[in-house]
């Protein structure tokens, strides 16, 4: 692979991303409608049973990320990324065709344990570019992300208006086969390096002198942004609904407008960060991070759906900054042949915020309302702020022959 076409294989990643996250998730939002539908499902179970399709992948995901990471340090990230779109393509095939709820859990939990399309295209998208861009890298693919997040479920309520969600799941696979089948053709395999065991010891990251946290607080600092950006999920239909009085679709302009301020930030916070040392990387984390949180108390505020509408774009403008940067400082950590292992770790950490918020928000909801999960979010944010103002820890002693680009 040419060092020059790195962008062009950037790109291609954007928009492949895109495609595989609309696609899944143009049935994100009606589990619960489909498990209403479904004859061996209670009205009573409906609900539960929707929940752990939500909750099964991601459980599985969780427990599988760093395994494929270090598989793709091995063998390589493209055969990941097939390996992921090989997973989805299957189970939406299945769901196409089961009917039966424990069979249909079982398969969102294997699709969870196999999949990790995200986590495999962020490691290949790191190993092919600069080091100097891996900001730009982890923003463009957070946007496509974040593309797909916002057209998947509008394209997959058009459809539901006149299909059923077992061709929905149909097409999905379908296209899911589509583009394994192109990238399997022409998408060039990433470049493999040593294992990370017998190379030196790397405590610089990439070629900053001092990490701006340690590994475990790096981790830390990633639970706590996806717990904070998954705590909302739990009662925010509910919110608009009781409080601001709005409809369902509404509600879908509300959550599309945080994807709207995901996919307008992202292009603007990578290169930022790209040009930024690290004592300025933390002080514009840290600023997101505060406004993330002044954002959720203003949540408070809202009675109308400008205000709210306002309010959830500028939340989506933080968005697009917390996480991916947080990963583009843990991909630097460290050397490039271990780099597959560290994102999957990450990712495992997203998952584990993702669960604890889905519950944390649920329960503070159901303790004391809406107010209490806004505020609750927030905190979640000032824990992630104190977080990134701890002092610098001090680099251990590296071998003499130890570069700062180890």
């Amino acid at each position: 692979m040419h060092a020059e076409h790195w962008q062009r294989w950037v790109w291609l990643l954007w928009l492949t991303q895109l495609l595989t996250i609309g696609a899944m998730e143009m049935s994100g939002p009606f589990w619960p409608l489909y498990f209403s539908q479904l004859e061996q499902v209670p009205d009573s179970w409906a609900s539960s049973a929707a929940a752990l399709a939500y909750i099964l992948p991601l459980a599985g995901a969780m427990i599988s990320a760093p395994f494929w990471g270090r598989l793709g340090d091995r063998v390589g990230h493209k055969y990941m990324i097939l390996r992921a779109l090989t997973f989805l393509t299957l189970s939406q095939l299945l769901l196409s065709q089961l009917q039966d709820p424990l069979a249909i859990l079982l398969i969102r939990l294997l699709q969870g344990l196999g999949a990790g399309s995200i986590a495999a295209t962020q490691a290949y998208a790191s190993k092919l570019s600069p080091d100097n861009k891996r900001g730009f890298v982890f923003s463009k693919i957070q946007s496509a992300t974040a593309a797909g997040s916002l057209l998947g479920p509008l394209l997959g309520g058009y459809w539901l208006e006149t299909i059923s969600m077992d061709m929905l799941f149909l097409r999905a696979g379908g296209l899911f086969l589509l583009i394994l089948a192109g990238l399997a053709t022409c998408l060039p395999r990433d470049r493999i390096g040593p294992p990370a065991k017998k190379q030196k010891k790397a405590t610089a990251i990439a070629s900053e002198p001092l990490p701006m946290l340690s590994p475990g607080l790096l981790l830390t600092a990633i639970t706590l942004a996806q717990l904070a950006k998954r705590m909302p999920h739990s009662f925010y239909a509910l919110y608009t609904s009781q409080v601001l009085g709005l409809g369902t679709f509404m509600t879908g302009v509300l959550y599309a407008g945080t994807g709207l301020g995901v996919l307008l930030s992202s292009p603007v916070w990578g290169p930022l960060y790209d040009r930024c040392n690290q004592p300025q990387r933390r002080r514009l984390l840290a600023l997101v991070a505060a406004t993330a949180m002044l954002l959720m108390l203003l949540q408070t505020r809202c009675d109308s759906f400008a205000q709210a509408f306002a309010v959830r774009v500028g939340w989506g403008i933080c968005l697009g900054a917390l996480l991916p940067l947080l990963f583009a400082q843990l991909s630097a950590l460290g050397n490039t042949a271990s780099m597959g292992k560290r994102i999957g770790v990450g990712h495992s950490a997203t998952k584990l915020g993702a669960l604890l918020g889905i519950g944390i928000g649920a329960l503070l909801f159901s303790l004391n309302g809406y107010q209490a999960g806004f505020i609750g979010t927030g905190l979640i944010y000032l824990a992630l702020l104190l977080l990134l103002a701890l002092p610098f820890s001090q680099p251990q002693p590296a071998a003499s022959t130890a570069s700062p680009h180890s």
